[in-house]
């Protein structure tokens, strides 16, 4: 039983047959903007309102992160302010009001520029008495002698005298009659120190001679020989047994020394009882 095509069918049949054998003529007969694919416009207008809201969520983000440091900030200068005009620490005490913290910043900036006027008379007041004092001693320094005024250094007197007690120790342990011999010269060399002047070359020599003259005359000599042999007589056995004198000697002149730091030191204390 044969089955009937309907005439549109047919036709429609024919066209595309005719189509595919002439594809010209069929893109001839259809528009070109069939064959483009382009983006719905519901989902591009979708993604532009979510990169919208992205921006405004980083602006809101953005905002509240510099408004938190700017906060902290300002309450860290608040913190700094209680703590210098001695409102206590904020760590460790509860914060005051913003009213009475710039109330006592007001009136520690007033105590601040008393002490700070205070502080620029009293260095006018010292400059002027620097400049006087200054003044007087260069009055002072004219009235003093060009050749300079001897002094006597006591450190450098000590030293010395050590020095020359050692030199006796040393000489009497190789010969005990030098230890006599070395009282003497101790004598002979503090008058010479309390007579010496090095200030110039001239008072240098006349000092020398003036020592000379009133020093080692021979009545001075016999004092000297005199004090030398009463100390070996309290040192050692000489009145009662000569025959220890030459071990007695070395023993005393091995303790010169010491004695000597002693002696100078309880001198010291004489002369300065406080």
């Amino acid at each position: 039983m044969a089955t009937s095509v309907p005439a549109s069918a047919s036709g429609q049949a024919s066209t595309a047959s005719s189509a595919a054998s002439s594809p010209g003529s069929y893109q001839e007969t259809q528009s070109p903007e069939m064959f483009e694919f382009q983006q719905p416009k519901a989902k591009r207008h979708k993604k532009t309102v979510m990169d919208e809201q992205e921006r405004v969520e980083r602006r809101r983000l953005k905002h509240r992160t510099s408004e938190i440091k700017r906060r902290s900030n300002i309450q860290g200068g608040l913190d700094e302010l209680q703590s210098l005009v001695g409102l206590g620490d904020p760590e460790t005490e509860s914060r005051v009001s913003l009213a009475v913290m710039l109330q006592k910043a007001t009136e520690h900036i007033e105590r601040l520029k008393k002490d700070m006027e205070k502080q620029k008379l009293d260095a006018k007041k010292y400059k002027v008495q620097t400049q006087n004092l200054k003044s007087e001693i260069s009055d002072v320094q004219e009235q003093l002698p060009d050749t300079g005024v001897p002094v006597r250094n006591q450190s450098n007197d000590d030293t010395l005298q050590e020095m020359l007690d050692r030199y006796i120790q040393e000489k009497s342990q190789e010969n005990w009659k030098f230890y006599p011999f070395g009282l003497i010269q101790k004598e002979f060399f503090r008058s010479y120190r309390k007579c010496l002047s090095t200030a110039t070359d001239d008072q240098l020599e006349s000092s020398v001679e003036n020592w000379m003259e009133k020093e080692c005359r021979l009545s001075k000599m016999r004092s000297a020989v005199t004090t030398a042999l009463t100390t070996v007589s309290v040192k050692t056995d000489l009145l009662e047994d000569p025959s220890k004198l030459p071990e007695q000697a070395k023993q005393a002149a091995a303790r010169m020394v010491h004695e000597g730091r002693e002696d100078r030191k309880q001198q010291k204390q004489n002369d300065n009882p406080s």
